[in-house]
Protein backbone atom coordinates (compact mmCIF):
# COMPACT_ATOMS: atom_id res chain seq x y z
CA UNK A 1 0.00 0.00 0.00
CA UNK A 2 1.49 3.29 -1.03
CA UNK A 3 0.60 6.64 0.99
CA UNK A 4 -0.04 10.23 -1.16
CA UNK A 5 1.30 11.65 -3.87
CA UNK A 6 5.17 11.00 -4.33
CA UNK A 7 5.27 14.87 -5.03
CA UNK A 8 2.29 17.38 -4.53
CA UNK A 9 0.35 18.75 -7.65
CA UNK A 10 1.30 22.01 -8.34
CA UNK A 11 -1.47 24.80 -8.91
CA UNK A 12 -1.31 24.32 -12.02
CA UNK A 13 -1.86 20.88 -12.00
CA UNK A 14 -4.32 21.03 -9.80
CA UNK A 15 -6.49 23.66 -11.31
CA UNK A 16 -6.57 21.06 -14.33
CA UNK A 17 -7.37 18.00 -11.97
CA UNK A 18 -10.48 19.82 -10.40
CA UNK A 19 -11.66 21.15 -13.80
CA UNK A 20 -11.53 17.39 -15.04
CA UNK A 21 -12.76 16.41 -11.71
CA UNK A 22 -16.36 18.66 -11.54
CA UNK A 23 -16.97 18.70 -15.33
CA UNK A 24 -15.47 15.46 -16.86
CA UNK A 25 -15.13 13.62 -19.36
CA UNK A 26 -14.38 17.03 -20.84
CA UNK A 27 -12.22 18.34 -23.52
CA UNK A 28 -8.93 19.60 -23.81
CA UNK A 29 -9.78 22.83 -25.71
CA UNK A 30 -12.59 22.93 -22.83
CA UNK A 31 -10.21 22.62 -19.63
CA UNK A 32 -8.38 25.46 -21.20
CA UNK A 33 -10.99 27.16 -21.34
CA UNK A 34 -12.04 27.20 -17.68
CA UNK A 35 -8.57 27.12 -16.70
CA UNK A 36 -7.54 29.86 -18.55
CA UNK A 37 -4.68 28.25 -19.81
CA UNK A 38 -2.81 27.22 -23.00
CA UNK A 39 -4.23 24.30 -25.01
CA UNK A 40 -0.04 23.45 -24.78
CA UNK A 41 -0.23 23.72 -20.98
CA UNK A 42 -3.52 21.58 -20.62
CA UNK A 43 -1.84 19.23 -22.97
CA UNK A 44 1.22 19.26 -21.29
CA UNK A 45 -0.70 19.14 -17.75
CA UNK A 46 -3.18 16.35 -18.93
CA UNK A 47 -0.52 14.25 -20.00
CA UNK A 48 1.71 14.47 -16.31
CA UNK A 49 -1.27 13.82 -14.46
CA UNK A 50 -1.80 10.61 -16.67
CA UNK A 51 1.27 9.53 -16.04
CA UNK A 52 0.46 9.77 -12.26
CA UNK A 53 -2.47 7.46 -12.86
CA UNK A 54 -4.68 10.26 -11.69
CA UNK A 55 -6.68 11.38 -14.67
CA UNK A 56 -7.11 9.19 -17.94
CA UNK A 57 -8.52 10.00 -21.64
CA UNK A 58 -11.42 8.11 -22.88
CA UNK A 59 -11.82 7.50 -26.68
CA UNK A 60 -14.71 8.43 -28.35
CA UNK A 61 -15.60 7.30 -32.32
CA UNK A 62 -18.16 9.46 -33.70
CA UNK A 63 -18.32 7.48 -37.03
CA UNK A 64 -16.76 10.67 -38.82
CA UNK A 65 -13.62 10.77 -40.38
CA UNK A 66 -10.52 11.78 -38.55
CA UNK A 67 -8.89 11.13 -35.08
CA UNK A 68 -11.14 10.55 -32.51
CA UNK A 69 -12.30 12.48 -29.65
CA UNK A 70 -9.75 11.73 -26.65
CA UNK A 71 -12.49 13.96 -23.57
CA UNK A 72 -10.39 13.69 -20.12
CA UNK A 73 -11.93 12.26 -17.20
CA UNK A 74 -11.13 11.35 -13.49
CA UNK A 75 -9.44 7.36 -13.43
CA UNK A 76 -10.78 5.66 -10.31
CA UNK A 77 -8.32 3.50 -9.88
CA UNK A 78 -5.74 6.23 -9.34
CA UNK A 79 -5.93 6.01 -5.87
CA UNK A 80 -8.81 6.52 -2.66
CA UNK A 81 -9.03 8.96 0.57
CA UNK A 82 -10.42 8.28 3.58
CA UNK A 83 -13.27 10.89 5.77
CA UNK A 84 -13.76 10.35 9.51
CA UNK A 85 -16.71 12.56 10.89
CA UNK A 86 -17.76 11.63 14.41
CA UNK A 87 -20.08 12.95 17.18
CA UNK A 88 -20.32 12.20 21.22
CA UNK A 89 -21.31 8.35 20.46
CA UNK A 90 -20.00 7.38 16.96
CA UNK A 91 -17.85 7.04 14.76
CA UNK A 92 -18.02 7.19 10.77
CA UNK A 93 -15.27 6.70 8.34
CA UNK A 94 -16.04 6.44 4.60
CA UNK A 95 -12.97 5.58 2.02
CA UNK A 96 -13.69 6.79 -1.75
CA UNK A 97 -11.69 6.49 -4.78
CA UNK A 98 -11.03 9.61 -7.30
CA UNK A 99 -14.03 9.38 -9.08
CA UNK A 100 -15.95 9.81 -6.13
CA UNK A 101 -17.47 6.26 -5.46
CA UNK A 102 -17.39 4.38 -1.44
CA UNK A 103 -15.12 1.95 -1.55
CA UNK A 104 -15.48 0.76 2.23
CA UNK A 105 -18.08 2.65 4.93
CA UNK A 106 -18.87 2.18 8.79
CA UNK A 107 -20.30 3.48 11.39
CA UNK A 108 -19.41 2.48 14.67
CA UNK A 109 -20.28 3.14 18.73
CA UNK A 110 -17.86 5.07 19.91
CA UNK A 111 -17.34 5.05 23.91
CA UNK A 112 -15.24 7.95 24.33
CA UNK A 113 -14.59 11.03 21.79
CA UNK A 114 -10.63 10.53 22.33
CA UNK A 115 -7.54 10.52 19.90
CA UNK A 116 -6.74 7.10 21.08
CA UNK A 117 -10.00 5.89 20.36
CA UNK A 118 -10.29 7.47 16.87
CA UNK A 119 -7.21 6.47 15.79
CA UNK A 120 -7.94 3.28 16.61
CA UNK A 121 -11.13 3.08 14.15
CA UNK A 122 -9.21 4.15 11.29
CA UNK A 123 -6.62 1.88 11.97
CA UNK A 124 -8.71 -0.61 11.60
CA UNK A 125 -10.24 0.56 8.04
CA UNK A 126 -6.77 0.64 6.71
CA UNK A 127 -6.50 -3.04 7.94
CA UNK A 128 -9.24 -3.86 5.42
CA UNK A 129 -7.86 -1.84 2.97
CA UNK A 130 -4.85 -3.92 3.24
CA UNK A 131 -6.26 -7.62 3.19
CA UNK A 132 -8.52 -5.92 -0.21
CA UNK A 133 -7.57 -6.85 -3.90
CA UNK A 134 -9.14 -3.35 -4.95
CA UNK A 135 -6.50 -1.90 -6.71
CA UNK A 136 -7.82 1.41 -5.93
CA UNK A 137 -6.82 0.99 -1.99
CA UNK A 138 -3.16 0.50 -3.42
CA UNK A 139 -2.52 4.08 -3.08
CA UNK A 140 -3.90 6.66 -0.05
CA UNK A 141 -3.83 9.97 -0.46
CA UNK A 142 -5.20 10.74 2.63
CA UNK A 143 -7.18 11.44 5.72
CA UNK A 144 -9.48 14.11 6.02
CA UNK A 145 -11.18 15.02 9.81
CA UNK A 146 -14.43 17.08 10.51
CA UNK A 147 -14.09 18.34 13.59
CA UNK A 148 -16.49 20.11 15.93
CA UNK A 149 -14.99 23.27 16.96
CA UNK A 150 -13.12 26.43 15.92
CA UNK A 151 -9.56 26.53 15.30
CA UNK A 152 -7.02 28.53 17.61
CA UNK A 153 -2.86 28.89 16.22
CA UNK A 154 -3.27 28.87 12.44
CA UNK A 155 -5.93 26.77 12.34
CA UNK A 156 -3.92 23.53 14.01
CA UNK A 157 -5.13 23.77 17.04
CA UNK A 158 -8.57 23.01 18.17
CA UNK A 159 -10.84 24.90 20.22
CA UNK A 160 -13.22 21.99 20.61
CA UNK A 161 -16.76 22.57 21.61
CA UNK A 162 -17.21 22.04 25.70
CA UNK A 163 -18.27 18.10 25.13
CA UNK A 164 -15.29 17.39 23.58
CA UNK A 165 -12.91 18.70 26.02
CA UNK A 166 -10.48 15.69 25.79
CA UNK A 167 -9.51 17.33 22.16
CA UNK A 168 -8.86 21.17 22.81
CA UNK A 169 -6.00 22.68 22.49
CA UNK A 170 -4.26 19.81 20.91
CA UNK A 171 -2.66 19.77 17.22
CA UNK A 172 -4.62 16.88 16.48
CA UNK A 173 -3.28 16.39 12.91
CA UNK A 174 0.26 16.17 14.22
CA UNK A 175 -0.89 13.14 16.40
CA UNK A 176 -2.58 11.85 13.58
CA UNK A 177 0.20 11.69 11.52
CA UNK A 178 2.79 10.39 13.48
CA UNK A 179 0.66 7.61 14.78
CA UNK A 180 -0.92 6.62 11.06
CA UNK A 181 1.97 7.74 8.34
CA UNK A 182 -0.83 9.48 6.81
CA UNK A 183 -1.29 13.14 4.74
CA UNK A 184 -4.12 14.46 7.17
CA UNK A 185 -6.31 17.16 6.46
CA UNK A 186 -8.47 18.74 9.01
CA UNK A 187 -10.86 21.49 9.06
CA UNK A 188 -14.29 22.39 11.12
CA UNK A 189 -17.29 20.22 10.93
CA UNK A 190 -19.23 23.30 9.25
CA UNK A 191 -16.51 23.96 6.66
CA UNK A 192 -16.35 20.43 5.72
CA UNK A 193 -20.37 19.88 5.14
CA UNK A 194 -19.62 23.16 3.06
CA UNK A 195 -16.73 21.68 0.62
CA UNK A 196 -19.20 18.73 0.50
CA UNK A 197 -22.27 21.07 -0.34
CA UNK A 198 -19.93 22.75 -2.65
CA UNK A 199 -18.86 19.69 -4.86
CA UNK A 200 -21.95 17.27 -4.42
CA UNK A 201 -25.05 18.84 -3.42
CA UNK A 202 -26.94 22.29 -4.10
CA UNK A 203 -23.48 24.38 -3.81
CA UNK A 204 -22.60 23.71 -6.93
CA UNK A 205 -25.90 25.96 -8.68
CA UNK A 206 -23.91 28.60 -6.61
CA UNK A 207 -20.82 30.29 -7.09
CA UNK A 208 -20.96 32.32 -3.46
CA UNK A 209 -22.99 31.80 -0.65
CA UNK A 210 -22.84 31.23 3.67
CA UNK A 211 -23.75 27.39 4.38
CA UNK A 212 -25.10 27.03 7.87
CA UNK A 213 -24.23 24.33 9.15
CA UNK A 214 -26.24 22.94 12.81
CA UNK A 215 -24.66 20.61 14.65
CA UNK A 216 -23.34 20.98 18.44
CA UNK A 217 -22.96 24.63 17.76
CA UNK A 218 -24.17 26.82 15.05
CA UNK A 219 -21.62 26.72 12.17
CA UNK A 220 -21.12 28.48 8.94
CA UNK A 221 -19.02 27.62 5.80
CA UNK A 222 -18.26 29.90 2.73
CA UNK A 223 -18.09 29.72 -0.53
CA UNK A 224 -16.51 32.66 -2.76
CA UNK A 225 -17.00 32.76 -6.70
CA UNK A 226 -16.84 29.19 -6.58
CA UNK A 227 -14.20 28.36 -3.68
CA UNK A 228 -14.60 27.47 -0.33
CA UNK A 229 -12.85 30.08 1.71
CA UNK A 230 -11.43 28.98 5.31
CA UNK A 231 -9.61 32.37 5.90
CA UNK A 232 -5.80 32.50 8.00
CA UNK A 233 -7.05 30.06 10.67
CA UNK A 234 -9.77 28.03 9.29
CA UNK A 235 -12.29 30.19 10.63
CA UNK A 236 -13.63 32.30 8.50
CA UNK A 237 -17.75 31.99 8.30
CA UNK A 238 -18.38 31.40 12.40
CA UNK A 239 -21.44 32.60 12.81
CA UNK A 240 -21.64 31.30 16.44
CA UNK A 241 -20.84 33.93 18.29
CA UNK A 242 -24.09 35.94 17.21
CA UNK A 243 -26.04 33.15 19.40
CA UNK A 244 -24.59 33.44 23.21
CA UNK A 245 -24.51 30.00 25.42
CA UNK A 246 -26.20 32.37 27.79
CA UNK A 247 -29.27 32.09 25.85
CA UNK A 248 -31.75 28.74 23.95
CA UNK A 249 -29.29 28.33 20.37
CA UNK A 250 -30.47 27.30 17.04
CA UNK A 251 -28.13 24.61 17.46
CA UNK A 252 -28.86 20.59 16.96
CA UNK A 253 -27.51 20.33 20.17
CA UNK A 254 -30.07 22.72 22.02
CA UNK A 255 -32.91 20.35 20.12
CA UNK A 256 -31.64 16.81 21.60
CA UNK A 257 -32.02 19.06 25.28
CA UNK A 258 -35.45 20.16 24.63
CA UNK A 259 -36.74 17.26 23.53
CA UNK A 260 -35.25 15.81 26.59
CA UNK A 261 -36.51 17.72 28.87
CA UNK A 262 -40.27 17.04 27.22
CA UNK A 263 -39.63 13.37 27.85
CA UNK A 264 -38.26 12.25 24.36
CA UNK A 265 -34.79 10.17 25.31
CA UNK A 266 -31.70 10.98 22.30
CA UNK A 267 -28.38 11.25 23.57
CA UNK A 268 -27.02 12.01 20.13
CA UNK A 269 -27.73 13.27 16.42
CA UNK A 270 -28.07 9.59 14.65
CA UNK A 271 -30.81 9.17 17.22
CA UNK A 272 -33.03 11.90 16.21
CA UNK A 273 -33.51 9.82 12.72
CA UNK A 274 -35.42 7.25 14.43
CA UNK A 275 -38.12 10.04 15.91
CA UNK A 276 -41.22 10.96 14.44
CA UNK A 277 -40.16 14.77 14.78
CA UNK A 278 -41.64 16.32 12.10
CA UNK A 279 -45.30 16.01 13.64
CA UNK A 280 -43.65 16.34 17.24
CA UNK A 281 -44.90 19.32 18.97
CA UNK A 282 -41.24 20.28 20.50
CA UNK A 283 -39.86 19.62 17.28
CA UNK A 284 -41.52 22.18 16.20
CA UNK A 285 -41.61 24.66 18.71
CA UNK A 286 -37.78 24.31 18.30
CA UNK A 287 -37.68 24.37 14.37
CA UNK A 288 -40.23 27.93 14.67
CA UNK A 289 -37.74 29.18 16.73
CA UNK A 290 -34.80 28.60 15.86
CA UNK A 291 -36.09 30.15 12.14
CA UNK A 292 -36.44 33.19 13.65
CA UNK A 293 -33.46 33.43 15.96
CA UNK A 294 -31.31 32.69 12.05
CA UNK A 295 -33.06 34.80 10.62
CA UNK A 296 -32.59 37.90 12.86
CA UNK A 297 -28.74 36.63 13.39
CA UNK A 298 -27.88 35.88 9.68
CA UNK A 299 -28.58 39.47 9.25
CA UNK A 300 -25.40 40.73 10.84
CA UNK A 301 -23.50 37.76 10.31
Amino acid sequence: MQNGLSEPLSDSERRVFETIWKLGPISRSDVAARTRLTAMTVSRLSRALEERALVKDIIERTGQRGSPARPLSINPLGGCSIGLNFTRSSVEIGVIDLAGSFLDHSLEPLTEPSTDALLASVESVLDRLASSADPKAERIFGLGVALPGDFEKKGRVLAAHPLFAGLRHRDLREEFENRLGLPVFMNSDSNSATVGERLLGAGRNFETYLYVYLGYGVGGGLVIRGEPFFGLNNNAGIIGVHFPDTRPRPSGWDLIKMLNEAGIVASDFHELEEEALSSDPTAKAWIKRAGGQLRTGLRYA
